[in-house]
C-alpha cells in the first residue's frame, strides 16, 4: 500500500505527526509512505528511516503565483511529482484550505480528512472521506489523525515516535524561552525564566543552556543577563542540530512551541508552559512530557494577539520549578 501524509506545518504539529507515521509503519510494515511538508519543517523529516518519499513544498517559489506565471509551471511540476507516486491513500492531518488542495491534487485513490469543527477553510469539502473523531469534542490533535489510521487499518495502535539523532553530550538543563514571532503572547517573561534557571542550576547542580532559533538570540540573552548563575546561549544551525542538542539534555523547559514537541518526542523529560492554548489538545507527545498552566479564567482562548497575557504572567516560578524538579526526580 502507498500512503501519503499531508502535514505542511507547523514544527510542533509536524513532530506530532511522527506518531502517525510510526503507527502506519507498525500497522503495515511493507507500506510505502510519503510525506508532503513545507520547506521550513522539512529538515525534521529528511532521511527519516520510516519515510520513503519526502515531498518538500518550497513556499518561496509559490508565493503570488498570479504575479509570477513561471512559478505556475513549478507548481504543476511539483504536483506531477507527487501524483507520479501513485498513492492509494492520502491522510490530511492539517485540515485547512492549502492542505486540502494538496490532498485532492495528490491523485490518491482515497483522501481522508477531518470533519468540522476540526477541519477549517472548507477543507472538509476537498477530502473525499471525513473520518469521525470518537470521544471528546476537543480531543488531543493526534486523535483525529489516529482515527484516519484506524480507518485504513482497523485496530491499529499508536506507536512511539522514532526520531533518529546523535545526542550532543552535556547533560544540561535546557530552557527555550522564545516562541515564533507570530505567537509572542505565549512567551513567559524573561525574568521568570531567569529565576527558574537559577533555581534549577542550584537544585540539580547542572549546567544551564538557553536555546535560540533564528531571530531568538536576543530573548535568550535577556534571560541570561537576568540570571545569577552562569548560562550558555546555544543557537543550533538548523533543525537537525537542534534535535541533537535537545537529545542530550537532562531536562527541557520550554514555551508552547516547536522545540518542546521535539524534546518530548525524543523522550527527554519535557515541561511545556501553556497559556492561551489548550494543553489537552496541543500538549507535546512523549513518554516523559508534562504541561503546566496558570489556569486563569480566560484561558484557553482563540486570540492570536493579546495586550495583557495574564495566562503567562500569572504562571509562578515556584510552580514551574516544582513541576520541573518532579519531572526529573519522579518521572511519570
Amino acid at each position: 500500500m502507498r500512503i501519503l501524509i499531508v502535514r505542511l506545518s507547523a514544527l510542533g504539529d509536524v513532530t506530532t505527526g511522527l506518531a502517525v507515521l510510526a503507527s502506519l509503519k507498525a500497522a503495515c510494515p511493507e507500506a510505502f509512505i510519503g510525506w508532503l511538508v513545507e520547506d521550513r519543517c522539512a529538515d525534521l523529516l529528511r532521511d527519516h528511516p520510516q519515510i520513503d518519499q519526502l515531498h518538500v513544498f518550497d513556499r518561496r517559489h509559490f508565493r503570488r503565483v498570479w504575479l509570477r506565471p513561471w512559478n505556475l509551471l513549478r507548481l504543476l511540476g511539483f504536483v506531477k511529482s507527487v501524483r507520479k507516486q501513485g498513492y492509494d491513500a492520502a491522510l490530511d492531518l492539517q485540515g485547512n484550505l492549502k492542505s486540502g488542495v494538496f490532498t485532492r491534487l495528490s491523485g490518491a485513490k482515497r483522501s481522508l480528512g477531518m470533519p468540522q469543527p476540526h477541519a477549517k477553510e472548507g477543507n472538509d469539502s476537498l477530502v473525499r472521506e471525513q473520518v469521525p473523531v470518537p470521544g471528546d469534542a476537543s480531543p488531543h490533535r493526534l486523535e483525529p489523525a489516529m482515527a484516519m489510521v484506524r480507518t485504513l487499518f482497523p485496530g491499529a495502535a499508536e506507536a512511539p515516535i522514532e526520531l533518529p539523532v546523535t545526542p550532543e553530550p552535556g547533560d544540561a538543563v535546557i530552557l527555550h524561552p522564545a516562541t515564533s514571532r507570530f505567537a509572542t503572547f505565549k512567551q513567559w517573561p524573561a525574568k521568570s525564566f531567569a529565576a527558574l534557571a537559577d533555581r534549577l542550576a542550584t537544585e540539580l547542580s547542572a549546567p544551564i543552556w538557553l536555546t535560540a532559533g533564528p531571530g531568538e538570540a536576543e530573548i535568550a540573552e535577556e534571560v541570561r543577563k537576568n540570571m545569577v548563575s552562569e548560562a550558555r546561549v546555544v543557537s543550533p544551525a538548523g533543525l537537525k542540530e537542534l534535535q541533537n542538542t535537545l537529545a542530550g539534555a537532562r531536562l527541557v523547559v520550554a514555551a508552547d512551541t516547536g522545540p518542546a514537541h521535539i524534546a518530548a518526542a525524543l523522550g527527554v523529560p519535557t515541561l511545556t508552559l501553556f497559556g492561551p492554548k489548550d494543553p489537552e489538545v496541543l500538549r507535546p507527545v512523549g513518554p516523559i512530557s508534562e504541561t503546566i498552566a496558570a489556569g486563569v479564567r480566560c484561558s484557553p482562548c482563540t486570540l492570536r494577539h493579546c495586550p495583557d497575557p495574564i495566562c503567562m504572567t500569572s504562571l509562578s516560578v515556584d510552580a514551574v520549578a516544582a513541576a520541573a524538579l518532579a519531572l526529573v526526580k519522579d518521572p511519570p
